[in-house]
C-alpha cells in the first residue's frame, strides 16, 4: 500500500523501472494518492498517473480520496479485496521466445458480476537467454521485506 500525494522528489529508478521491480517481486500496489491541492493547477498530476499506472501493472487499484471518511472507505475496500481474492496459477507452455521477456497477459470472466484484478503480464526467458532471463538476474524478497541481493554471474 503506498499513502502519498504522489510527487517524486528524489527517485533513482524511472516508472517502468520501478513496475517492473513490483512485477519481479510479485507485488500488488495499492496506491492512496491524499490530495492536498485540489486544484488542478498545482497537482502533480504526472505522480498520480505513475501511480496508477503501477497499481494497474500489479494488479492492484487507485485510491483519490479525501480525508476522513472517504480515507477510511479506502482502506476498506483494500481490506475486503484482499480478503475476497481468488489465486490462479498460469503456466505458459510453448511459447515462443522474443526479445522482449514481458508478455502481456489478459484475465477475462464471464460474469459480469464479477471484477478481475490481475497482473497485466509476467517476464520470462527471450531469445539468446539474455540479461535478466535467469532466476539470479530477478528480484527477490526476503521475509523481513528488504531486497536480497542478486548474484552476480561469473
Amino acid at each position: 500500500m503506498v499513502v502519498t500525494d504522489g510527487g517524486d522528489t528524489a527517485s533513482s529508478k524511472n516508472v517502468h523501472q520501478a513496475l517492473e521491480a513490483a512485477q519481479l517481486a510479485d507485488a500488488i500496489i495499492y496506491a492512496i494518492v491524499v490530495m492536498p491541492i485540489t486544484n488542478d493547477a498545482g497537482r502533480n498530476i504526472g505522480g498520480e498517473h505513475a501511480l496508477e499506472f503501477m497499481a494497474k501493472g500489479t494488479g492492484g487499484r487507485t485510491f483519490l480520496p479525501s480525508v476522513g471518511a472517504e480515507l477510511d472507505k479506502a482502506f476498506t475496500s483494500i481490506i475486503t479485496e484482499l480478503r475476497t481474492q481468488y489465486l490462479l496459477g498460469y503456466y505458459p507452455q510453448n511459447v515462443p521466445l522474443t526479445k522482449d521477456r514481458f508478455h502481456k497477459l489478459e484475465v477475462r470472466v464471464m460474469r459480469p458480476d464479477l471484477r478481475v484484478s490481475a497482473r497485466n503480464g509476467y517476464y520470462g526467458e527471450v531469445e539468446g537467454g539474455g540479461a535478466g532471463s535467469s532466476p539470479e538476474d530477478r528480484i527477490s524478497v526476503s521475509p523481513d521485506r528488504q531486497p536480497k541481493p542478486s548474484r552476480k554471474k561469473p
